[in-house]
């Protein structure tokens, strides 16, 4: 579904998306299987990712009201990426100080992640030259980074 997505290609990922979620019936959480996480929380990250990917950012924040909820019990590697896709659909609805607030949760996370992450850095950028630049958050953020306002 993740790299559907990215492709834009917006039938073969609900395609994908429908078939990740006839797969959790009767999961009632997530599972390893053989290294591999599948369940209903994998799928929500993905998901919400993908809906961002395909600039549905509507959707994507539509698939809860309660992320932390939603993440409980994931390991830092799954929570920082998908507060930074939840922080990339707030920017795209021009939510600035949602997209900040969620950047931050993802740098308390996983700061070693959040630094390198790609869209991570990419969602910084974004907010550092729409945002004030006297904004603490920013500055913390920036300082982490190690990316110059």
């Amino acid at each position: 579904m993740t790299l559907a997505g990215r492709l834009t290609d917006k039938r073969e990922a609900q395609r994908h998306i429908d078939s990740a979620h006839n797969a959790n019936i009767g999961i009632g959480r997530d599972l390893d299987v053989h290294g591999l996480t599948v369940g209903p929380q994998n799928t929500f990250t993905h998901e919400l990712a993908t809906c961002v990917d395909l600039g549905r950012p509507r959707d994507a924040l539509g698939l809860t009201d309660d992320l932390p909820a939603a993440l409980a019990g994931l390991p830092p590697t799954r929570v920082a990426p998908t507060h930074i896709n939840y922080a990339r659909a707030q920017l795209d609805l021009g939510d600035r100080d949602g997209a900040l607030e969620n950047l931050s949760i993802a740098w308390d996370a996983a700061p070693q992640m959040a630094r390198i992450h790609p869209m991570g850095r990419e969602v910084f950028r974004v907010v550092s030259s729409l945002h004030r630049r006297s904004n603490a958050k920013l500055l913390k953020l920036s300082k982490l980074a190690r990316i110059e306002l």
